[in-house]
């Protein structure tokens, strides 16, 4: 029933959007007009260089970046391009504010980064302004080859996008259909053995009709026979349909599939495994003070030290596998009426499938583990999870600009509709061991019959938006924003017989000012607020209400023409209160009682300071901190997984007309400051295995490319952490992820 009502609700839009349609050419009979092969930026299309000048993120108009009063970054596809990008992580690298706690090369199952010490990005990603669906693990990955640009919004946004991390968020930029006929083929291959081919076509049928096909395949064998190659591939077909010369539509088709085998304890990640230190650490506990035991425990450890394991060892078996599939339909239409009154109107509908097998350490076995004094015979367990995902989410809009004798207004309503059911399968774990001397990858696990909880969830969100963009005396920038959201979510367990209803209503707003002098130079300050629903219910059977973020900020965005430049700073002070944590009195359960205490400041440059030269450059600092966590004892300390500061710079300079074509080169340094990472400590079980924080050390990473474009034909060699720097990044009290070492990337491209 209730996705036959989703099915109504889409059929009725598309059915709406064709009338639509039908009546704008019908009313609108003059001949189209639009420039072929002219190019100017918009906040939806091409950029072209590294230093975008508009944004449609902050405002969902299509304004100047200056006029956003609040910090905005963009990467295009052309920086993508020349630091070989293939995932987000490595996309925004180099951006001011960013963490990434497993770092861009490593654990690539999920979008983990975040943003002003927020939740992780895949909570809070949306593609072309919609919403990305997620749930437990279904969430969506995107390749980056898909992708005309990623946008950054940074700190709360929920006015305009609803529930969302007070963080900030991520709007990636699909390719799409445009009026130039470009034509290109990439193959590529890396020291992983991965092959990649890329096609990306671009071709005007008429005058009024653009088609974009778009689509990549790549396969990385792993570094053992027992497990499959993984695959990723996607195809994305688009169309680009001029209807009048005030109306357009983009249709966006996307089917993909990603296969990772061997999502095990590493996930993708080098690491080191230190649990034998860790045993050994408490071997007089283990041993209850007896001399023979201590000295067979430590005889144990020490046989996994002299064993010298590989980091590149993979912990887990040959049935582990992360799999998804997706498919999704969108439309982008925009009718402008007059030059005064335009509509925009976006839908999607997106469907995701998948399944994951993984394997971790077994805690349970852990005594008898330890016991048995042969700790290269290490117990794992097998989880499985079926999933699927099924989403609609619709963004409509009126824009209208309306003038007074010295004010410039740009008003905007807005309804924002988003409806999910998603499905989770969980069966109970596997237990198995693994012989780290000998491993046997191949071993059968056994079958996973044992279905432990069968979770379905319902989610209808509905809100209402307003927003007016005012330029005073054509200096002053008053930007003021207000939203209702309603929130219902429908949640059961059939296996466990348990069903809740919750609904959430939350109020979000932002007000800002700038000022725009004639030198370029623009300052501002602005508050705006987010919030985060909390599903799920007390002790005492109360629902708990959605966490709620607030942000001060104060910035200068600095665009000098002389040097090709933009810059912008900022500083900002974020709390987010209602945070959920584990009661102290019944784990089964969360209090509301924790909040944060985020304040940083931050850099972030483009600029061209002489022809061919291209400098990019990042500069944060953050002071993040818990308050009134559920151990006293850690309140005022750090929020996990947030470097105290982080620095970046990118360089590339291009020769023109060389012998062998247009030849660039490029470097670049990332700075990781200090962190801390929440761990459980499984060993200390006199104190009941307790979670702590273990420091994380800062780190220095450096990457390069060298290429050249010859003709039609474009080589670019890139090289990731050039000098192979392997740094503990993730330390749990079974092993340390580390830093991706050393990694190059090969690539041909042919445009025709």
């Amino acid at each position: 029933m209730y996705l036959k009502q989703v099915n109504k609700i889409l059929l009725t839009s598309m059915i709406s959007i064709c009338t639509a349609n039908v009546a704008f050419a019908n009313n609108n009979t003059s001949d189209i007009t639009h420039e072929v092969t002219s190019y100017e930026e918009s906040a939806y299309g091409e950029t072209k260089g590294y230093r975008a000048t508009k944004s449609s993120t902050g405002s969902k108009m299509d304004i100047n970046i200056t006029e956003i009063p609040q910090s905005v970054s963009v990467i295009t596809k052309d920086l993508m391009e020349v630091q070989d990008a293939q995932t987000i992580q490595q996309a925004i690298a180099y951006t001011a504010a960013i963490a990434q706690p497993y770092g861009e090369n490593g654990d690539n199952r999920f979008n983990w980064a975040t943003i002003r010490a927020g939740a992780s990005l895949y909570a809070s990603t949306f593609l072309d302004g919609l919403k990305l669906g997620y749930y437990s693990f279904s969430i969506p990955k995107t390749d980056m080859y898909a992708l005309e640009k990623v946008e950054i919004l940074k700190g709360p946004s929920s006015v305009l996008y609803g529930a969302s991390s007070p963080g900030g968020l991520l709007n990636l930029q699909s390719k799409k259909a445009n009026t130039t006929n470009k034509k290109e083929i990439i193959i590529s291959f890396d020291d992983k053995k991965s092959k990649s081919l890329s096609l990306d076509i671009n071709n005007t049928i008429t005058e009024d009709l653009a088609l974009r096909l778009t689509g990549k395949f790549t396969s990385t064998p792993l570094n053992d026979s027992s497990y499959n190659d993984e695959k990723l591939y996607f195809f994305n077909p688009s169309i680009k349909y001029y209807i009048n010369d005030n109306t357009s539509i983009d249709v966006l088709a996307s089917f993909a599939k990603d296969i990772m085998p061997g999502a095990g304890i590493a996930s993708g990640s080098a690491s080191v495994l230190t649990y034998h230190n860790e045993i050994s650490k408490y071997k007089d506990v283990f041993s209850a003070g007896n001399p023979v035991v201590a000295s067979m425990i430590e005889a144990a450890t020490q046989k996994v030290t002299n064993a010298n394991l590989s980091e590149d060892l993979i912990i887990g078996n040959s049935s582990d596998i992360l799999e998804r599939e997706t498919i999704s339909l969108s439309t982008l239409l925009n009718h402008k009426i007059n030059d005064s009154l335009e509509i925009n109107s976006n839908i999607r509908v997106f469907k995701l499938d998948g399944k994951y097998l993984n394997s971790g350490f077994d805690a349970k076995a852990m005594n008898t583990f330890i016991s048995s004094f042969n700790y290269t015979n290490i117990p794992l367990s097998q989880s499985k999870y079926v999933f699927d995902i099924k989403t609609l989410t619709m963004d409509n809009n009126i824009q209208y600009k309306w003038n007074t004798s010295n004010i410039e207004n740009t008003s905007m309503f807005g309804l924002d509709i988003q409806v999910q059911e998603a499905n989770e399968k969980m069966y109970s774990d596997l237990p198995y061991n693994l012989n780290l001397l000998n491993p046997d990858y191949s071993k059968n696990v056994g079958t996973h019959t044992n279905l432990i909880s069968n979770e379905n969830e319902k989610l209808k969100q509905v809100a209402l938006y307003v927003q007016n963009q005012a330029k005073i005396n054509e200096k002053i920038i008053l930007s003021t924003a207000l939203r209702y959201d309603k929130v219902k979510k429908e949640s059961k367990d059939t296996v466990l017989s348990t069903s809740s209803t919750q609904n959430d209503n939350n109020i979000s707003g932002r007000i800002g000012l700038a000022y725009i002098f004639d030198n370029g130079f623009t300052p501002y300050a602005s508050y705006s607020t987010s919030f985060s629903t909390n599903p799920g219910k007390d002790k005492s059977g109360k629902s708990y209400i959605p966490s709620i973020g607030k942000q001060f900020e104060i910035g200068a965005k600095y665009k000098l023409k002389q040097f090709n430049t933009f810059i912008s700073a900022a500083a900002y002070k974020i709390e987010e209160t209602n945070i959920l944590t584990t009661d102290p009195q019944d784990d089964n359960f969360s209090i509301q009682e924790s909040s944060s205490d985020i304040k940083g400041l931050e850099f972030d440059i483009v600029m061209e300071p002489i022809n061919n030269l291209n400098m990019i450059m990042s500069l944060s600092k953050i002071s993040a901190k818990e308050v009134n966590p559920r151990d006293s004892k850690l309140d005022g300390s750090k929020i996990t997984k947030v470097p105290d500061m982080s620095a970046s710079l990118w360089s590339d300079y291009t020769i023109r007309r060389t012998k062998i074509g247009d030849l660039k080169f490029g470097a670049g340094l990332k700075y990781i400051g200090k962190s801390v990472k929440g761990v459980n400590e499984h060993f200390d079980i006199l104190n009941g295995s307790p979670r702590t924080k273990r420091k994380v050390d800062a780190y220095t990473l450096v990457d390069a490319m060298i290429g050249t474009k010859y003709k039609d034909i474009t080589f670019a060699f890139n090289v990731a952490n050039v000098f192979d720097k392997q740094v503990r990044i993730n330390p749990y009290a079974i092993q340390y992820s580390l830093t991706s070492g050393r990694s190059y990337n090969f690539s041909l491209k042919y445009s025709f």
